[in-house]
């Protein structure tokens, strides 16, 4: 009787004590994964933008999407594919039309922040400065022969 009364004391404290260390590795584990899938959400919408704004909209693929979507007849389709041409021209050219201001504000805040700075830290801001401003605003894509396409259509 002597040794159950050893086996149980242990195992009893032992159990007083895990509850809160499984507690909180599910809590770890859960931010973990939550700070992973916001991660790797956030990378990819990033990427996505980034691909739009480098290689413009993919206008056959919008397209195509469309059809499938809203099961489209091809006189449906046509009108469709005219439009949607015309409003990525025309989106292209404010685009075109408001790029200096924004480049002109984008030069300002990297010249005044790199005034501020040493000669190391002005390196470093101007490098990831510039690796930012390529990614987020990029040269505007000229009209793709797709779209051309489709609009003369």
């Amino acid at each position: 009787m002597s040794q159950e009364n050893l086996h149980e004391t242990p195992l009893r404290l032992f159990s007083r004590h895990r509850w809160w260390r499984e507690v909180f590795l599910g809590i770890t584990l859960f931010a973990c994964g939550f700070l992973m899938g916001g991660v790797i959400v956030t990378k990819y919408y990033i990427s996505r933008t980034a691909s739009v704004a480098h290689a413009g909209v993919n206008h056959q693929q919008t397209i195509d999407r469309l059809q499938r979507m809203l099961d489209l007849n091809a006189e449906q389709t046509r009108q469709i594919q005219t439009i949607i041409a015309k409003g990525l021209d025309d989106l292209r050219s404010i685009r075109q039309s408001v790029r200096p201001e924004i480049d002109a504000v984008l030069e300002r805040v990297r010249t005044e922040v790199s005034s501020l700075l040493n000669p190391r830290q002005k390196r470093i801001w101007e490098r990831r400065f510039d690796l930012t401003r390529r990614r987020w605003f990029p040269p505007i894509p000229e009209n793709t022969s797709g779209e051309r396409g489709a609009s003369s259509r």
